[in-house]
């Protein structure tokens, strides 16, 4: 079926002011349009610094200063980081974070972990994004490009690219879910330039093979061993199982830094354990929410506060 409507004009100087109008308007809208520039096409292999900048709901900052290689076409990502913890420069940690399909690995300081996430196509959503006009951002004029993506039973990703030309400036991630929002930055120096990685470049990308590993056990005979431990918990729950805890100097900083946080935490309680473990230890997993990263099921985790030492301290 079709629909129509028919306009009455009743005389022609009407009609004249209805044409020229009509042009006035389709005049605007092809200036609309041209204000808007194309999309930007991001290469699909580059090489750049970059910024990394990560919030969680805790208020939980990572802010890493590096170097990122790109490559589409072997779907992966590498992203090299020197850091350390804030205001001890003597404590150096270099980690390298490789992306390919399926897993994301982490390895600092010869210490690899795999951590959920995998190699992504970040800019995809561009050619379906919405221009949102120009903004200075570091320093440098950029254009914004905007989409929201919403992930059945999971949650939204607010995603934001705001780009020189073909280059990009910063891409902005804000996922908010039903029990977490996390904010994702990504800010690209004005070095980024297009790269052609050959074949034979591809093993730069790829992660050691210790990173799919258990880790290692400490050398010399296993025994069992007192250890006094701090932890800072919320004051309805004492469970140990896949948590992290610390000596005293170990976690001094971890509470130093929660007590000092703006951000809402439920810990309000500090308590000491006296457990029993056995000295073989492995690699350390990183525990949140229950959830451990780079441990195994067959030793006792330990290393240095922040994995300074070689070998992040095992």
């Amino acid at each position: 079926k079709s629909r129509h409507f028919s306009l009455f004009i009743p005389n022609q100087r009407m009609k004249l002011r209805l044409v020229l109008g009509l042009f006035g308007l389709l005049g605007l809208c092809a200036f609309v349009a041209a204000d808007q520039p194309p999309f930007p096409v991001i290469p699909t292999e580059f090489t750049t610094s970059v910024n990394l900048h990560m919030k969680s709901g805790t208020g939980t900052v990572l802010d890493l200063q590096g170097y990122q290689n790109y490559s589409l076409s072997f779907q992966l990502s590498r992203y090299d980081f020197m850091w350390g913890p804030p205001d001890s420069p003597q404590y150096p940690l270099h980690t390298t974070a490789y992306e390919s399909p399926g897993h994301t690995y982490y390895d600092t300081n010869n210490v690899c972990r795999q951590w959920p996430g995998s190699f992504s196509t970040i800019f995809a959503f561009v050619p379906e994004s919405k221009y949102i006009g120009q903004q200075t951002i570091n320093g440098r004029v950029s254009d914004g490009w905007y989409y929201i993506m919403k992930i059945p039973f999971i949650g939204t990703s607010y995603l934001t690219l705001w780009s020189q030309g073909n280059s990009p400036v910063q891409w902005n991630s804000t996922f908010i879910g039903k029990d977490i929002t996390s904010i994702t930055i990504l800010n690209y120096g004005p070095d980024f330039r297009p790269a052609t990685f050959t074949p034979q470049q591809k093993q730069y990308f790829t992660a050691p093979k210790r990173c799919s590993g258990d880790g290692y056990l400490c050398p010399g005979p296993s025994k069992v061993m007192n250890m006094t431990m701090i932890r800072i918990h919320p004051s309805d729950n004492y469970n140990l199982t896949n948590k992290n805890t610390a000596d005293v100097s170990g976690d001094a900083f971890f509470i130093c830094g929660i007590l000092s946080s703006d951000a809402h935490s439920y810990d309000t309680l500090i308590s000491v354990f006296e457990v029993q473990v056995n000295s073989s230890f492995g690699r350390y997993g990183k525990c949140n929410d229950g959830v451990c990263v780079g441990s195994n099921n067959y030793s006792v985790g330990r290393c240095a506060s922040f994995g300074v030492k070689p070998f992040g301290g095992q």
